[in-house]
């Protein structure tokens, strides 16, 4: 019998990127790195506002883009965790369009499951698996 060592516990798999949330709800570039919803509470918000550039530099917009190529109604979905707890997400459909603003992208969500509100400032993994999949369909 072979016994591996266990690796450390990974997050949500896929394309995940790294941004800091942000309480506030304005409808506005959230700034680089920043990320935020049209409601304080998760479970309520129809909108999440990501920023073009994650914290780490990555321009996103190619793959942001890309939501708006699925015929589906779901267009795919967005789950987003601390970064440290991965037991602390929101899972989210992505329901809509998908608005390009200056520096920032509307993206219509319904919420699914998991936490209700982070704290501000929060390092959180915004990750998106069955986006890709969806696409195809």
């Amino acid at each position: 019998m072979c016994i591996r060592d266990r690796g450390t516990t990974g997050n949500f798999g896929g394309a995940t990127f790294d941004y800091t949330f942000q309480t506030s709800t304005t409808d506005s570039d959230p700034g680089t790195g920043g990320l935020r919803f049209n409601n304080g509470t998760l479970s309520s918000a129809t909108l999440m506002y990501i920023d073009d550039t994650d914290d780490g530099g990555t321009d996103i917009q190619d793959f942001l883009r890309t939501i708006d190529d699925s015929t589906s109604t779901v267009k795919g979905h967005v789950r987003v965790s601390n970064k440290t707890n991965a037991e602390d997400f929101a899972l989210f459909t992505i329901s809509g369009t998908n608005t390009e603003a200056s520096g920032y992208h509307k993206v219509s969500v319904s919420y699914v499951s998991g936490s209700t509100s982070f704290s501000n400032s929060e390092d959180v993994i915004v990750g998106a698996p069955a986006l890709v999949l969806s696409s195809f369909i």
